[in-house]
């Protein structure tokens, strides 16, 4: 399966800052360990707001061109803080068959 990885830099609650190489050596070891085939891994520039991660617009546009068939996130917060958003994300990526997974959940 042709997978993309997603990463962008966040702070946990415990204060503790996750990099973005920590994301990709977990994302690069779960699609070895589920024999996916990571053609890229997308990452976020640390200049991205919140509300505009213009790496992740280029997914979702990405997604009818049907290039890949899952996405791979460290962790699936990293979609998006909110619930409602997240599950919004994943859905608009199902649409086009294409699977969420998380490398740590």
């Amino acid at each position: 399966m042709n997978v993309i990885g997603y990463v962008i830099a966040y702070e946990s609650g415990s204060g503790a800052f996750c990099q973005n190489e920590a994301q990709v050596a977990k994302i690069e070891a779960f699609c070895k360990k589920s024999g996916f085939n990571l053609l890229e891994t997308i990452v976020e520039p640390d200049e991205s707001r919140s509300d505009f991660r213009p790496k992740l617009v280029q997914l979702l546009n990405d997604a009818p061109r049907k290039k890949f068939s899952g996405v791979v996130v460290y962790s699936f917060e990293r979609l998006a803080q909110e619930e409602e958003i997240r599950n919004w994300i994943i859905d608009e990526l199902q649409k086009y068959n294409i699977a969420v997974y998380s490398a740590t959940e």
